[in-house]
């Protein structure tokens, strides 16, 4: 199909076992023309409190992971992003925190600062 173009979500391709950059977004880049920016880690009640307090995303295979700031989970965001940089086929980016309303503008507040501080590394 000519036409298939894919949005890149690290966070799920993480959590799906996948490593997200270089593996996953090297095969697929050809292809990205959007990206969501969300970082996953994985989840440990003893690092993160009882399950019923947290959002949680899991996979049969791979286990129980809670959605983190990007730049404070398992994804090599650094690599990642100095790719997009360079990719002209990315035009759009998206936060997608899948958390509570409670942490939600914190996770966006550091992911923010993160994510300006690595674009202007990759310059």
């Amino acid at each position: 199909c000519p036409n298939l173009r894919l949005n890149f979500d690290a966070g799920n391709v993480y959590v799906a076992g996948i490593e997200p950059w270089p593996y996953a977004y090297n095969i697929l880049k050809e292809f990205i023309v959007y990206a969501h920016f969300k970082d996953m880690a994985v989840f440990s009640e003893e690092l993160h409190g009882p399950k019923e307090s947290n959002e949680l995303l899991s996979d049969a295979s791979t286990g129980i992971f809670i959605p983190v700031a990007v730049g404070d989970g398992g994804i090599n965001y650094t690599g990642l992003l100095r790719e997009i940089a360079q990719n002209p086929n990315i035009k759009i980016g998206a936060f997608e925190d899948h958390t509570s309303a409670a942490r939600a503008e914190g996770y966006y507040d550091r992911g923010a600062a993160y994510l300006r501080d690595a674009l202007n590394l990759s310059r």
